[in-house]
């Protein structure tokens, strides 16, 4: 009992400590293993961190919109329940390709430092929130951004055939080649903004191989595609961020004068 209070209070300290401005913190979720050789037990951590790397989170309620797992065309929530850890335990729903999805409630962040917010935007490639935000004569500190995450991982149960696909989510990768079964060695990820497909827009990748760390930033191209290296062996992430202003709702709620979404999608190669 005392180690559950323990891991509660400490994925409430990190979550305060990551709600201070910087460059970017990734949200993901990562299975203990992407495959499994059957109908076995997924379990997966909520992941905040940097270069694909971070802290593991307990699950709290109070952070967590939705959390769920696919198969096909079902969907049914996660048993999670405050306080576990991993965050999901979860019986695959069958063989083939398993899909944990995770989204986020509005996070509050205010940027007290001259110039942080600034190096979020051009690090994310929204060079143009700057223009506009001098455009509303919004202040350089003390203003409030908030943010939620939209976050997938793939999983490869038994033959781990299927497809990954559109799941409700605002703001939402979707791997269009299987990278379990796909015999060609070819990553193809597709960005979605509200059921459209979200061209020119730009994303980061992570490729873990080993003790090896490759991460390199790509554009979607017209049709919201972009093309990730494959390396055998390799557990992946791939990030993207978009800034919106809040809704009236949000911006009185939370006093809020912008609005950041974030998505990503994790999985492994074999």
């Amino acid at each position: 009992m005392l180690n559950r209070i323990w891991i509660v209070f400490i994925s409430v300290l990190a979550t305060m400590i990551l709600s201070l401005p910087a460059l970017a913190h990734e949200y993901w979720l990562q299975p203990d293993t992407f495959i499994l050789p059957n109908e076995g037990l997924i379990q997966a951590h909520i992941k905040t961190g940097q270069d694909f790397r971070g802290n593991n989170f307990a699950y709290l309620p109070l952070s967590v919109e939705s959390m769920q797992i696919h198969l096909g065309d079902k969907s049914q929530p996660t048993s999670s329940r405050f306080g576990d850890y991993p965050a999901i335990s979860e019986v695959a729903l069958g063989d083939g390709l398993n899909i944990l999805s995770a989204t986020t409630t509005p996070t509050k962040l205010t940027y007290e430092k001259p110039g942080k917010f600034e190096s979020f935007l051009r690090n994310e490639g929204l060079d143009w929130v700057l223009a506009e935000h001098h455009k509303r004569q919004l202040p350089e500190t003390g203003f409030t951004e908030i943010y939620s995450r939209y976050t997938k991982a793939l999983v490869k149960v038994g033959s781990g055939k299927g497809a990954d696909r559109k799941i409700g989510h605002t703001f939402e990768w979707v791997l269009e080649t299987n990278p379990y079964t796909n015999e060609q060695n070819k990553l193809v990820a597709q960005l979605w903004w509200q059921d459209k497909i979200l061209a020119n827009h730009q994303l980061r990748y992570f490729i873990q191989t080993g003790k090896n760390l490759t991460t390199d930033i790509a554009i979607t191209d017209k049709n919201g595609r972009a093309n990730i290296p494959y390396k055998p062996g390799s557990t992946y992430m791939v990030n993207a961020v978009y800034m919106v202003t809040p809704s009236k709702e949000n911006a009185t709620k939370y006093k809020a004068v912008w609005d950041s979404r974030w998505a990503s999608v994790t999985f492994a190669t074999k």
